[in-house]
């Protein structure tokens, strides 16, 4: 599960969580759960909430293969090693936050949500967030100790993250801030106008992005304010060729134990692949399944939106599972190289990650 406060160290001993019988295996894979199965690995604690009709036969059958989709990924989490992917790697947080922030700091979001604070910094108190696909609740805590909030309601499908981000909320004395919710939230009869609807890294499980934003539009009060950091790539992850030729240029720049997987054994091919949507869909029905409408549906629904393109082509892509291995001086600087570079060609395809800020205007 994603740490409530990131560690510094890389770790000496890395421990695979799965075993491949082949390279090529593993990276197939890898790639069906990338970015966000990557992350969604971790992001892997966050999400999926389906926006379908809980009384259709169809719509139930998603739900639960979703559901048991994310209870497994919630148990593999907590083998991660630290540094070993891009969410857990203190030069890629560093620069992401200044993409977003203006300002290199440390904490996964932490630049997000000093967005939404400044964005928030004349509401009244209480302030009170709803957060659809929460995880483990870890990031909405986050939101809680920066003082973003005061209160957060959080839904998620897996029951097991729930579980534990009930625990963990325990733990960190801030059970009383945080009310989890075991559901799809779009069943939930909820009359409450919020202050923030937050969406980290789930609103691309939605099977309808547009409807899930307009949602959230009609949950905010008005001056309220919808926050997004999320997955905006392709839908069901299938880049361009543009992108495509772009990473695989890029890893063939690479010697080959930059490309070493964290597990020590196997490295990764030199060319970025797609993975058939079909066979993501088969893993995730959620995953990314209409991903590649959001931000032209968030600029639609908000069109006061404030969007930072966060890129990931390099980081979250052509990297995934190899950061670790940039361990030296003379490493690190590549790797700081390779990330202005992302940020760089976000304009020359699709942005695999954005941010976006923005307020409910009253109707007139």
């Amino acid at each position: 599960m994603i740490p409530f406060q990131l560690h510094r160290r890389i770790p000496l001993v890395r421990r695979p969580f799965y075993q491949r019988d082949s390279i090529a295996a593993e990276r197939d894979a890898l790639k069906a759960r990338l970015g966000c199965v990557e992350q969604q690995l971790v992001a892997l604690c966050h999400n999926g909430a389906v926006a379908e009709n809980p009384a259709s036969d169809a719509a139930d059958g998603i739900k639960a293969t979703v559901e048991r989709h994310w209870d497994k990924a919630v148990k593999e989490l907590v083998q991660v090693p630290c540094n070993s992917t891009w969410w857990l790697a203190p030069v890629v947080i560093r620069h992401i936050n200044r993409v977003v922030c203006g300002e290199s700091i440390d904490g996964l979001h932490a630049g997000f949500h000093r967005l939404i604070g400044r964005a928030m910094a004349d509401a009244p108190r209480p302030r009170r967030a709803l957060s659809v696909g929460c995880g483990i609740g870890t990031k909405e805590m986050d939101a809680l100790a920066a003082g973003v909030v005061d209160t957060f309601d959080c839904y998620d499908v897996s029951a097991d993250a729930i579980r534990a981000g009930q625990e963990v909320a325990v733990a960190h004395g801030v059970s009383e801030k945080i009310t989890f919710h075991h559901g799809d939230p779009f069943s939930f009869e909820i009359t409450l106008n919020f202050d923030l609807v937050y969406w980290n890294n789930a609103l691309h499980h939605m099977m309808d992005t547009r409807a899930a934003i307009e949602w959230s539009r009609d949950h905010l009060r008005d001056g309220g304010i919808f926050a997004m950091d999320d997955y905006v790539g392709n839908t069901r992850m299938q880049h361009s060729p543009e992108l495509v030729a772009w990473g695989t240029r890029l890893l063939g720049m690479l010697p080959e134990y930059l490309r070493r997987h964290w597990n020590g054994v196997d490295v990764l091919p030199a060319v970025i692949g797609v993975v058939p949507a079909e066979d993501m869909a088969r893993v995730d029905p959620s995953e990314c399944a209409d991903s590649g409408s959001i931000l032209s549906s968030v600029q639609s629904i908000f069109p006061n939106a404030q969007i930072i393109k966060t890129g990931g082509a390099a980081y979250a892509i052509a990297l995934c599972n190899t950061i670790q291995n940039y361990r030296s001086e003379t490493e690190l600087a590549l790797l700081n190289a390779i990330l202005m570079a992302d940020e760089a060609a976000t304009d020359r395809f699709e942005t695999q990650y954005a941010v976006a800020i923005a307020t409910k205007q009253p109707k007139h």
